[in-house]
């Protein structure tokens, strides 16, 4: 919440500061008391645009702004989005209170200005938001970390069975002890299955996909797909981390770091 009152009126302060100063552009020129009025204008338009991004965004699209479904793609389109409304704004502003020409040149023109002078506190923005999710994913994947290892100590052994993961050839299937299967990883087409034998990790390669594996196993809790591209063995799981991307889980007999979908934090922090 702080940060979204607190972002648009620094870039608005921002850009105020750097063109009273420097004065690019030609609005050396002007005199001051007209300078001043324009270069608050400006400020305001900045600081409008990313308020309306942070604030009216994310009611006219909740999907797209969800933090679960957020992307650095997503992130980079609305700094673009952001970029091209603010040069626009400044075009029609600049149209208004200095009776510039309104033309297509005109909007590149401004276009290329808003970047020319957007480009560091845009790198900082990003930076200081990137450093933001780092601390916020690393304190959550510390406290669910401490439950994980106070549910490992207090773990009691669970009846085996067994349990079938299929391929497209049924004779390749795979069959296995709960507690031999690791993690499975999509491979295309195929499928990886990382799983124990004689207390060694063994790699199997099938051919099926992670959909298919995972409905199969629908009936362990402990299998979670925490990934599109992984389906884990929660009861594995040595240790969880996090940063700027999101959870990250270290399996046991392993290095693997496997990531967890922003969209699964809540449900993997209930599982763990």
């Amino acid at each position: 919440m702080r940060s979204k009152i607190f972002t648009p009126f620094v870039f608005g302060v921002f850009i105020c500061l750097f063109l009273l100063v420097f004065q690019p552009f030609g609005l050396s020129e002007l005199p001051f008391g007209q300078l001043a009025w324009g270069v608050a204008g400006y400020g305001l338009v900045t600081a409008l645009v990313i308020f309306l991004e942070m604030w009216i965004g994310p009611l006219l699209f909740p999907a797209f702004f969800a933090e679960s479904n957020w992307t650095v793609g997503r992130h980079i389109f609305t700094i673009l989005a952001d970029v091209f409304f603010i040069g626009l704004g400044n075009q029609l502003f600049s149209a208004w209170y200095l009776n510039t020409a309104l033309s297509f040149y005109a909007i590149i023109w401004f276009q290329a200005i808003t970047v020319a002078v957007g480009v560091f506190p845009i790198v900082i923005y990003v930076m200081y938001s990137q450093i933001g999710l780092q601390k916020k994913y690393a304190a959550e994947a510390s406290m669910i970390d401490a439950q994980v290892q106070e549910r490992k100590q207090h773990e009691e052994q669970k009846d085996e069975g067994l349990i079938i993961i299929g391929a497209e050839n049924a004779e390749e299937g795979l069959q296995l002890a709960p507690s031999q299967l690791l993690f499975i990883a999509a491979a295309d087409n195929y499928i990886k299955v990382y799983h124990l034998e004689h207390d060694q990790v063994k790699q199997t390669l099938l051919r099926s996909t992670l959909k298919k594996a995972a409905a199969g196993l629908a009936d362990h809790p402990q299998f979670f797909r925490c990934h599109r591209t992984f389906l884990v063995n929660l009861d594995h799981v040595n240790s969880i981390n996090g940063n700027a991307q999101g959870y990250k889980l270290q399996l046991a007999h392993t290095q693997e770091w496997l990531p967890v979908s922003r969209s699964l934090h809540d449900e993997i922090r209930q599982k763990l």
